[in-house]
């Protein structure tokens, strides 16, 4: 590995998604890594991760060491839902309403609302604008109850048995 390193000395190495990295996988080794290829081989390292589901202390700890600059990316729930909803662009007001009342801001969860509301081939033409918004916000509602589980997430379960309308409207 290290003739990798050398023949790619001064390169840009991207790391991902380190918060969903196995267990296996320590933050100290990924930031001794960095720190490494930063010092011995002249590269520059991107680490891209959600800070706020990284509970490694390590981190905390060391990225000041490691970390030259740091950015936030705050995207507010309605753009999130216009980036995400590409193939299905007519859902995006009534998704991006429903996403502000209850902050939603993940582009991936939009992208994957994207695809169950594409899969439904909803021809939109054929009913009235809030009929289709209430199945959109319906799917947006379900699609977060299901993939973004936490104490602030309702179960599909709450979803299903209790009055969400008045985040639907």
């Amino acid at each position: 590995i290290e003739a990798v390193f050398r023949a790619n000395r001064g390169a840009t190495i991207v790391i991902d998604d380190i918060e969903r990295r196995d267990d296996a996988l320590s933050v100290r080794s990924i930031l001794g890594v960095a720190s490494r290829l930063k010092e011995q081989y002249d590269m520059r390292v991107a680490v891209i991760l959600n800070e706020d589901k990284i509970s490694d202390p390590v981190w905390s700890d060391f990225k000041e060491k490691v970390v030259d600059a740091q950015f936030r990316l705050a995207i507010v729930p309605a753009r999130a839902a216009e980036i995400g909803l590409s193939a299905c662009p007519w859902a995006r007001d009534a998704a991006g309403l429903f996403a502000s009342r209850v902050n939603i801001q993940n582009i991936r969860l939009f992208q994957r609302i994207d695809t169950f509301l594409e899969r439904l081939k909803l021809d939109i033409a054929a009913y009235p604008k809030p009929v289709v918004d209430r199945v959109v916000n319906s799917v947006v509602g379900l699609a977060w109850a299901r993939f973004c589980p936490s104490d602030k997430t309702p179960t599909t379960t709450m979803m299903t048995e209790q009055d969400w309308g008045r985040y639907f409207s």
